[in-house]
């Protein structure tokens, strides 16, 4: 019966070390945070390369539009479309990693007053963490 206790303690510490499902919420976080850089990079390479009209498709705060996350056709109805930053800047439009179709990328952007852009990832994992973005 020792034997059964001392196993049972240590499966207990194993199982709380481990913590499978924090850290699978954890990592698709840190996908989501990077995709949030990828597309923030992609977008200002563009336009310093290209000319700052993208910028013009992006609403101002507290309004914000979706990135639309369908690089193969660019069937983005109301959603930003990234298909002009694909190959030099982007391989593909990132989208989370619990998107559940094609279309919507889960990704947000929106202009401050301060003219920077907020990228957001809302569908962060638990939802109890604040919503995962970042300013540039």
């Amino acid at each position: 019966m020792p034997v059964v206790s001392v196993l049972a303690v240590l499966l207990l510490i194993i199982l709380i070390a481990l913590r499978p499902v924090a850290n699978v919420q954890k990592s698709r976080n840190e996908v989501r945070r990077m995709d949030l850089v990828h597309i923030a990079d992609a977008v200002a390479e563009y336009s310093r390369d290209e000319g700052m009209e993208i910028l013009a498709l992006i609403p101002t705060a507290p309004s914000s539009v979706e990135i639309c996350g369908d690089s193969k056709t660019g069937s983005c109805t109301s959603l930003l479309n990234l298909t002009a930053l694909l190959g030099t800047y982007l391989q593909e439009v990132p989208v989370d990693p619990k998107a559940t179709d094609d279309e919507h990328s889960r990704y947000f952007v929106e202009r401050l007053s301060s003219g920077h852009l907020r990228y957001t990832a809302p569908d962060r994992e638990p939802s109890t963490e604040s919503i995962i973005e970042i300013v540039r």
